[in-house]
């Protein structure tokens, strides 16, 4: 029979059995101490042990927004994983020139950029699941990837100017959330990259995944750093961390104990901006005042919900947002590859793009693994629609 005590008892082991794996697993990174906590404390963004928004925020973890949401989840019919094969195409490193900057979108919020010939990552997330558990979770669309640690190894073979462990000049975190940081892609990639630039807090999460303390540039909002690449002759490019209205933490009771963040990225001729996670904000109108025009912004456009309308945008928010920034072109991210909310896979791009024909916004729309270079007329092609299988 089962009883109150049963019950209970049920709970009380799933509450030390959660406790306990958060505290053991690699997986929850760690807790910052020493001169990374005095870098958070002294930062202004910090109070009572966390970080906060620069204007009120609602935020999505609530517990009767988590359990309307989850019971919504499971009934809800709208079409939010496709039927049919999402296209990825394979990168060539090695074809990506020199000459010009190249943005590759990897899917999700993963993307490689290449500018005055350094090679960059932002948010890297090479598993099937964006999850601390290797079997529960939200799972890709596709097992394909536009590009691999494999992909990269085996590029870094043929380079005569780089060492093995600076294949990727950085990788870039805008947050610690699973599809942004991914504990089994930071294993990889530290063997093969130069710097990880990150927001302040999650330095030390990498420190206990084996990255180097040396190889880590940890960045409050406004803050700017500087790369230089292998060669002599490369000119330094501009890092700027800059807000997001967001939120953060990897277990239960970490929120916002680390720092959200986008990033600015300013060569000698072009300045992309990659935004992360973000709700709609007056963050936007300044950093667009502070460092645009923007050849390129990628900003995202999916996992909105009426239940968190602060932390994510809308896809119409996120023209407006391309607008605040004074960018030239909008390459849309953080859609098509995980099931995250309530609506369709296909809403963010088809809002987003009714939304910019009404505003006269240039629109990118790759295939994943497409390479667009900021500055030329590129052709978008509607590939989403041609994915749903018909009856």
């Amino acid at each position: 029979m089962i009883t109150l005590y049963t019950i209970t008892g049920f709970v009380f082991f799933l509450v030390v059995s959660s406790y306990v794996f958060t505290k053991t697993s690699d997986q929850f990174g760690a807790i910052a101490n020493g001169q990374r906590l005095q870098s958070m404390q002294d930062s202004k963004n910090y109070k009572d042990g966390k970080f906060f928004n620069l204007e009120p925020t609602r935020l999505a973890m609530t517990f009767n927004n988590t359990v309307t949401s989850m019971w919504d989840f499971m009934k809800s019919s709208a079409n939010r994983e496709p039927t049919g094969e999402v296209p990825v195409s394979k990168v060539q490193l090695s074809e990506l020139p020199d000459s010009k900057p190249s943005v590759v979108w990897l899917g999700h919020s993963s993307i490689l950029v290449k500018l005055d010939k350094a090679l960059f990552l932002v948010d890297p997330v090479f598993s099937v699941r964006t999850s601390p558990i290797s079997f529960i979770g939200p799972k890709r669309f596709t097992s394909k990837f536009a590009l691999d640690i494999k992909d990269i190894i085996d590029y870094g073979k043929t380079l005569t100017h780089k060492n093995p462990g600076e294949i990727i000049d950085a990788v870039f975190i805008t947050h610690d959330h699973y599809d942004h940081l991914d504990h089994k892609s930071i294993l990889a990639l530290k063997k093969i990259t130069k710097k990880f630039y990150v927001p302040l807090g999650v330095a030390s999460h990498l420190e206990r995944w084996g990255v180097s303390p040396e190889a880590i540039v940890e960045l409050d909002w406004w803050q700017e750093s500087s790369f230089t690449g292998n060669n002599k002759n490369h000119k330094k490019i501009k890092i700027v961390s800059a807000p997001t209205r967001h939120f953060s933490g990897r277990s239960i009771g970490a929120q916002n104990s680390t720092q959200w963040t986008s990033w600015i990225l300013i060569g000698s001729k072009h300045k992309i901006y990659c935004g992360g996670d973000s709700g709609y904000s007056t963050n936007f109108k300044e950093i667009g005042k502070k460092y645009g025009p923007f050849d390129i912004t990628m900003l995202e456009s999916g996992a909105y919900s009426k239940y968190w309308p602060d932390i994510h945008m809308a896809p119409e928010e996120t023209v407006e947002a391309h607008l605040d920034l004074r960018g030239r072109v909008l390459l849309p991210i953080h859609w098509s590859m995980f099931n995250l909310s309530l609506h369709s896979w296909t809403d963010p791009i088809e809002r987003l793009i009714k939304k910019a024909e009404l505003l006269k916004v240039k629109v990118l729309t790759p295939g994943i693994g497409e390479p667009v270079h900021p500055g030329e007329t590129i052709k978008s092609k509607a590939w989403w629609r041609k994915v749903d299988k018909k009856d």
